[in-house]
């Protein structure tokens, strides 16, 4: 049986991304479907989640375009930790660098990164990221970058429910058309979101990233929590889309495949 849902599963996440809705549920096991246009029963309730523009939508929608991204003056700014030598494309940043995204632009004043300079990889653990180009001069302890050439983009959008079970964790699916070099991230807020200036109060967290001409990317059992609702007052998780380039779509799929996101029901899929 658990075989035969991982390879049901995964035929079933290739047709999600060409569909605009999709409610496909496994035979037998009840509460595995994507994007539940209708509702889903289990056994301690109902749910139905889905993306939406605003949290106080009620309506289900299959697949969310997220479009008409808004401009920041910047995307975010860190410092260094410890002094680098001539040549270096590796920097240790002294705080958090969840905020940064690969592809972003590092638009310092510090003199000694090229223009042009984008972030090539990243580790949130160490705080580590590398770049696309080499210093040509050595770069100082506490030096401040700017990243984004400012502007970034961001465009916030909603994970609605109104099924009177709550979701612990869900799957989520993003599909961007961008230039190779840019990102879009998908970034959850523990806290608080000010969503003109985009500052998360506490607990900024990204989801993916995502990436490409034409990048595709599926996160399983992200710790996205949704709670209850009804069709009047949807329960609503808001999230930001967070673009280093301006003009483009991206498209949001909400994926349930296992009772174990939902709160309170045991997993009958293991």
């Amino acid at each position: 049986m658990k075989k035969r849902l991982a390879c049901v599963g995964l035929s079933a996440l290739v047709v999600l991304l060409g569909v605009t809705q999709a409610n496909l549920a496994f035979a037998g096991t009840e509460a595995l479907a994507y994007n539940s246009a209708a509702t889903q029963s289990i056994t301690s309730g109902t749910w139905k989640v889905f993306p939406a523009t605003l949290a106080t939508t009620g309506t289900p929608a299959g697949q969310l375009a997220v479009t008409t991204f808004t401009t920041l003056s910047t995307c975010s700014t860190n410092t260094t930790s410890g002094l680098k030598a001539i040549g270096s494309t590796s920097f240790i940043m002294a705080s958090s660098i969840n905020a940064l995204t690969v592809g972003m632009v590092i638009s310092s004043a510090v003199p000694g990164i090229p223009a042009g300079t984008t972030i090539l990889t990243k580790n949130n653990g160490t705080r580590t990221i590398t770049i696309s180009n080499a210093s040509t001069v050595a770069i100082a302890n506490g030096s401040t970058f700017a990243f984004g050439t400012g502007p970034c983009y961001q465009k916030f959008f909603s994970i609605n429910n109104t099924g009177t079970a709550a979701l612990t964790s869900l799957g989520i699916v993003q599909l961007v058309t961008s230039n190779a070099t840019n990102t879009v991230a998908i970034q959850t807020c523990a806290g608080t979101w000010t969503e003109t200036s985009g500052a998360c109060s506490s607990g900024l967290a990204t989801v993916m990233t995502t990436s490409g001409t034409t990048g595709t990317q599926y996160v399983a059992g992200a710790a996205i929590g949704v709670p209850s609702g009804t069709v009047p007052t949807p329960g609503t998780k808001r999230i930001r889309a967070l673009s280093t380039q301006g003009g483009i779509t991206t498209t949001i799929n909400i994926v349930v495949t296992s009772s174990s996101n939902i709160a309170g029901v045991p997993n009958t899929n293991m």
